[in-house]
């Protein structure tokens, strides 16, 4: 019932809306992420795997996680469009003509921080 609705009033288009962005966003972000990971983990001191395990577990853990930190930060206002995007079903058309006048509209409403609506829970989770 829900495909066969959202078909009738909203067109094929609607399963799509957003992806655009999705697509936009996926491959900086995992390029970012693997990126900061490379150059955290060379911050930190080394220690071999196979004799100090847990203090190498907990470097690449922490490493892991800012360099996904940083990398969501960077990135989440594409995140960030792309749900606005995707819940945007004002009757007769979204309030939104694409991923650009998304970013523009929120940073002329709210400002830069508009942007940033969530970011705390996305990389606290």
């Amino acid at each position: 019932d829900c495909f066969a609705r959202v078909k009738a009033e909203q067109g094929v288009a609607a399963f799509w809306r957003g992806n655009l962005v999705n697509c936009l966003r996926y491959a900086p972000q995992q390029g970012s992420a693997l990126a900061f990971n490379d150059f955290l983990n060379n911050c930190f001191p080394k220690y071999d795997a196979k004799t100090d395990f847990w203090k190498s577990f907990g470097v690449k853990l922490l490493s892991g996680g800012v360099a996904g930190g940083v990398a969501n930060t960077i990135c989440y206002p594409f995140d960030f469009a792309r749900t606005r995007l995707a819940s945007d079903l004002k009757k007769g058309g979204g309030q939104f003509k694409g991923i650009g006048d998304c970013i523009m509209t929120t940073v002329r409403q709210q400002g830069l921080t508009g942007l940033y609506t969530g970011w705390a829970v996305t990389v606290a989770g």
